[in-house]
């Protein structure tokens, strides 16, 4: 029994057990009916479960896996059997950008299913979502539970995690949700009936567009991906998604990654097409505590698009700032300065800098108040901790690209 392709199409920990489990009973009331022992179906069981990035949650699903698990065997009339339960790195938190950061995902995970009294774990290699795996990757995420079971004591210490408040916790209430969801599945006529009408594919739409939205909002951190890109790697476009096109019918195991990388592909599109990559340039001035964090901050943000982000220039003044930026080389400047200084230079600066260029894209790092005015005098847009990383960087691709054909 699989349920790996829940997790890896956006379920979250609940789905995934509920659904294994009415998937469990819908076989084995299917093999009854054929005149096999149910002893005989508990005897041969292996379930696979696929391992999500939220550590202490994981360990929480397992475990209240396994005793939902013997709950529904329980209900069979079996009292011991010899099943088996496997976990498996998921498809969903990988990444083509940054992608060693993967190997830090496999051994997160792979920890996660270990405490949660997993009876195996596979670990993809880091580079599958993109190639097939080289001898190398393939050593390396062997070595991993090597490195889990001999130097992190994993092999050693029998459930660690037992008494842990927060981990009982999770996995109490893990455990009295999927028991309720697969209750309501069950009264509705089954699993076969529930994924044929389509519920179970609603059901997971639903959370995965929850899912996506935090990962656009960047609530949701994914090193490499919408946090802490790695601005000095170049990528094949040809490797990167083009965005989300599946039979909503069907569960398709994806990366939760795929329209960021849609952004992504487009600017290895446009450089390959141009032979220019965009220059983005952080035009700071005025509080020396506040241009720096807000810099930083858009650094990190706009570098998800793929451009060259320069480093943070320093002005002594608003006027300087727009006057150098605008008669720079770069395709896009972003205002870097406190809400004090927007207040009293935003719209100075705006002015200035649109009396000397008309085509760049200018934004402001932070939320000023006055965000009609500034729009009216020349102002693009604002990156700040609401902005969605998705439509603020697609708008910025679109104008940019036009100015730079044009």
């Amino acid at each position: 029994i699989s349920g790996t392709e829940y997790l890896d199409s956006g379920a979250n920990q609940v789905q995934e057990i509920a659904y294994t489990l009415n998937s469990l009973v819908f076989l084995t009331e299917k093999l009854k009916a054929k005149g096999v022992e149910v002893k005989d179906v508990f005897n041969n069981l292996n379930v696979l479960l696929a391992i999500g990035l939220e550590y202490f949650v994981e360990i929480g699903k397992f475990r209240a896996f396994n005793n939902l698990l013997a709950e529904v065997i329980a209900k069979y009339g079996v009292t011991d059997c010899d099943k088996t339960i496997t976990a498996k790195t998921s498809i969903w938190s990988k990444s083509i950008t940054d992608a060693e950061t993967n190997l830090l995902r496999c051994t997160t995970e792979a920890m996660s299913a270990i405490l949660g009294n997993v009876d195996g774990v596979l670990i993809d290699p880091y580079d599958k979502e993109f190639k097939s795996a080289s001898d190398f990757s393939s050593r390396i995420a062997g070595n991993i539970t090597t490195i889990l079971r001999e130097e992190s004591y994993f092999g050693k210490v029998s459930n660690p995690v037992d008494g842990s408040y927060y981990i009982e916790e999770v996995s109490s209430k893990i455990a009295e949700k999927a028991l309720e969801l697969f209750k309501s599945i069950e009264a509705a006529g089954g699993f076969y009936k529930a994924f044929e009408n389509e519920t179970i594919q609603q059901q997971i739409a639903e959370i995965r567009l929850q899912k996506l939205k935090l990962i656009s909002q960047r609530t949701t951190p994914l090193v490499g991906i919408n946090k802490y890109p790695n601005l000095m790697e170049t990528v094949d476009a040809g490797l990167l998604s083009k965005g989300e096109s599946a039979n909503p019918k069907v569960l398709t195991p994806r990366r939760a990654s795929l329209e960021i990388e849609a952004i992504r592909r487009k600017t290895e599109e446009f450089v390959s097409a141009t032979n220019k990559r965009p220059i983005v340039e952080l035009a700071s001035y005025g509080n020396l505590t506040m241009r720096k964090a807000r810099a930083a901050f858009a650094y990190d943000f706009i570098g998800v698009s793929g451009y060259n982000v320069l480093q943070e220039k320093s002005f002594e003044s608003a006027e300087k700032a727009a006057e150098l930026s605008a008669k720079s080389d770069s395709d896009v400047v972003v205002m870097c300065s406190s809400d004090e200084d927007y207040n009293e230079t935003a719209l100075a600066f705006i002015k200035t800098f649109r009396a000397l260029n008309s085509t760049k894209v200018l934004l402001i790092a932070g939320a000023p108040t006055n965000m009609d005015e500034l729009t009216e005098a020349g102002l693009d847009g604002c990156v700040n901790m609401r902005s969605d990383v998705i439509a603020t960087i697609s708008s910025i691709q679109n104008k940019v690209q036009q100015t730079i054909k044009s």
